[in-house]
């Protein structure tokens, strides 16, 4: 049996023998015997735990020579540099909320306090039969400690003692059973850890017509979304810490909290649970029941076209990612979000009811667990094993939406045939799947593993082709009853600064989701975080319907919209964008907010194409020129655009009214549509990539006098919301 001899330069000697239940007893590989010495700054040995006066800092604890702890095919090497530590907890609550990297508080007991003993190793898994340490990583540095609650009025040198001999690292059931009641047994660093969950994931459809649909080329038989019943395996990488609480009689809490000043990085692996289709791929069946009105016969249509086993296995790889990448989003999110505990799944375990399983069921998910895999106690059903917290349950509540765009809605009778003579296209920003026409496929830009090699120009051609589909409808020339187009702005970072977290808030303070008190107060407390603020998530989700739709092109008595109202639209949603502390943002705004500027802008253009005259009497805004020129086009180009579609709408609606027998056939209808089409085309060819997202949303949304129902969700670890309207 070891021994343990813990001194200090005060005279302190403390004999441990340990107990059998310790993991110094179990797992000590060497040496025979250890000798520590606490770093003490005064005497302890007649403090009381209550006279501790250490209250903000804890001891040092430094072996003489290492010491190697191990179990099957783990080991942990505490080498001498590598310092333990001893440390009192009174007052309200152990791990404080606003300092503790994992946080979710533990209250103490009036007239108690928590004494710990800690050491940190480095951790080496051998062996094909190793059960690994809790997923932590070969050759992390390790942090294990004990926390054991004493009266304020003991000894804490006598408590140390008892600590030392009782110190427990929570390897498997027997070590968190020997756990006295009250003590909690904590291992931290860097690994890997799995579980697996079901979702009812919904989906949402966007209907989009583009410039190379036919008119009335088909009846293309739409599904408004449905919901696809996934499961999934994540792993969660990064910085974490497993807990142990043990409770009354036989029974302990388990819990996994993420390090918050940190990023976990999170793979998924999906898969349905429906039966695997004629086609041999279940993902193209999931798809096909989402967006179509009709699936067997269409993805009958998919099996009699001939496609090769290789294009099959790609449009199957190609909708999975994006399954997947709308759950990592939706669950990095959730974990982004954290803010005072840091508990992302927790567990509470009976192990009387565990015993009483003779299926040895629950027995089988808490080894796997205390292996890294807590999928088995994340499922639930097991006798003795109750949830207590979990970041799925917010992420099931919220029910984050797959997006479908089917893009050709005119130029092809069935989703089926769209597939087959079309592109199925991932946005693997955001996880949005579009299946569109090879033309339009061609402007975006795919990889051979169908995903878009820019997800800013596939959201740009679909944020167009949203304006396309709604003049076409508005003009009564789309085969659907009733019309639905979403437009969204997305945006992923792993590494945050500041200056997008203000970009973000100006976006949300334009789309009116957002308060200047609620931006003034997010602005201060992110300020006192530093600039490196880690990953987050900004979307912004919009959906129009009929009456928006025609809202954007014609006035309330069916007035067609001029120009000089679009540019007021657009000049107001851009200078809404323009961040307050960029030097570039006074001369910017000044044509933006004042008229008789702008209007002398405008006049200077028809004469001089380099504004020259204009900047000649405004020469503080010289310097800029370049820009404001930038954003004089650009507003120019979306007014006369949007001017354009407005006039060859009114003119096509107008027709319809005084000829309400007319055909395809007839010359006058022929000649209306022509000049519709020559706008449609207009704005797709000659789309600015500076109007992409968010700006066309925002001038989208300020023409529709703000009017669609929108949600605006930001999620990192230092700031998160979701919004409304």
């Amino acid at each position: 049996m070891p021994t343990i001899d813990i001194t200090d330069k005060f005279g302190l000697k403390i004999d441990v023998d340990p107990s059998p239940i310790s993991s110094l007893a179990k797992y000590l590989k060497a040496p025979p015997s250890i000798s520590a010495i606490l770093h003490s700054v005064q005497d302890i040995r007649n403090l009381k735990i209550s006279e501790n006066p250490f209250t903000s800092q804890s001891l040092g604890l430094e072996f003489t020579e290492p010491v190697k702890l191990g179990s099957t095919g783990a080991e942990l090497d505490i080498a001498p540099s590598l310092s333990g530590a001893v440390a009192v907890a009174s007052g309200e609550a152990l791990f404080d909320s606003a300092s503790d990297p994992y946080g979710d508080a533990v209250a103490i007991p009036a007239d108690n306090a928590y004494l710990s003993l800690g050491v940190k190793g480095a951790l080496t898994l051998s062996g094909a039969n190793s059960t690994g340490l809790l997923g932590f990583t070969n050759g992390t540095t390790v942090s294990c400690t004990v926390y054991r609650l004493f009266p304020a009025s003991s000894a804490i040198a006598d408590d140390l003692k008892v600590l030392a001999a009782d110190f427990i690292v929570p390897i498997d059931v027997s070590d968190i059973e020997a756990l006295p009641q009250g003590a909690i047994a904590t291992v931290a660093g860097d690994g890997s850890i799995t579980l697996s969950a079901e979702f009812d994931l919904p989906s949402s459809v966007n209907p989009l017509a583009t410039v190379t649909d036919t008119f009335l080329a088909g009846q293309l038989k739409l599904s408004a979304g449905g919901s696809a019943s996934v499961s999934a395996v994540f792993t969660f990488t990064g910085g974490y810490q497993v807990r142990v609480q043990r409770q009354a009689g036989r029974k302990f809490q388990i819990g996994v909290l993420k390090q918050r000043s940190s990023d976990f990085d999170v793979t998924v692996q999906a898969s349905v649970s429906a039966e695997a289709t004629a086609l041999g791929k279940d993902w193209i069946e999931t798809l096909l029941t989402l967006a179509s009105s009709d699936p067997e016969a269409d993805e009958t249509t998919l099996k009699n076209a001939g496609l090769s086993a290789d294009q099959i296995a790609r449009i199957d790889s190609a909708i999975e990612a994006g399954v997947e990448r709308s759950l990592q989003l939706s669950i990095s999110a959730e974990l982004d979000a954290f803010d005072q505990s840091s508990t992302a799944f927790s567990y509470h375990v009976d192990l009387d009811a565990v015993d009483s399983d003779a299926t040895g069921a629950a027995k089988g998910a808490i080894a796997l667990a205390l292996a890294g895999n807590f999928s088995a106690l994340e499922a639930g059903g097991l006798s003795g094993v109750t949830p207590v917290r979990s970041v799925f349950s917010k992420m099931k509540q919220r029910k984050r939406i797959l997006k479908i765009n089917i893009l050709g809605i005119a130029g092809f009778a069935s989703i089926g045939s769209l597939a087959q003579k079309g592109v199925i296209i991932v946005d693997q920003d955001s996880g949005a799947v579009t299946i569109t026409d090879k033309t339009t496929a061609s402007r975006i830009g795919f990889t051979t593993s169908n995903f878009a090699k820019d997800s800013a120009k596939l959201r740009q051609v679909l944020a167009e082709s949203v304006i396309i589909t709604a003049a076409y409808h508005t003009a009564g020339l789309l085969p659907v009853a009733q019309f639905s187009a979403s437009l969204w702005y997305f945006d992923f970072r792993h590494r945050t600064n500041l200056s997008n977290m203000s970009d973000y808030l100006n976006i949300a303070h334009a789309l009116n989701v957002r308060s200047d008190s609620a931006i003034a107060k997010d602005l201060a407390s992110l300020k006192t975080v530093g600039n490196q603020l880690g990953q987050s998530t900004f979307n912004v989700n919009t959906s129009y319907d009929d009456p928006l739709v025609r809202s954007l092109f014609l006035d309330a008595t069916g007035g067609v919209r001029q120009q000089p109202e679009y540019e007021n639209v657009a000049r107001r949603a851009l200078a809404a964008l323009l961040p307050a502390d960029h030097p570039a943002t006074p001369a910017r705004s000044t044509p933006l907010v004042d008229q008789a500027v702008w209007n002398e802008m405008i006049r200077n253009l028809d004469t001089d194409s380099t504004l020259t005259a204009f900047f000649g009497s405004h020469p503080k805004l010289k310097n800029f020129a370049a820009i404001m020129m930038s954003d004089l086009l650009l507003i120019r180009w979306w007014s006369s655009s949007m001017s354009g579609l407005a006039t060859a709408l009114a003119a096509l609606l107008a027709f319809f009214q005084k000829n309400p027998k007319w055909t395809q056939q007839d010359p006058a209808f022929q000649q209306l549509h022509a000049k519709l089409n020559t706008a449609v085309r207009k704005v797709a060819n000659d789309t600015k990539n500076d109007f992409r997202e968010p700006l066309g949303l925002l001038s989208m949304d300020y023409a529709s006098n703000q009017k669609a129902p929108l949600t605006a969700e930001l999620a990192s670890s230092k700031l998160s919301f979701i919004a409304n309207r």
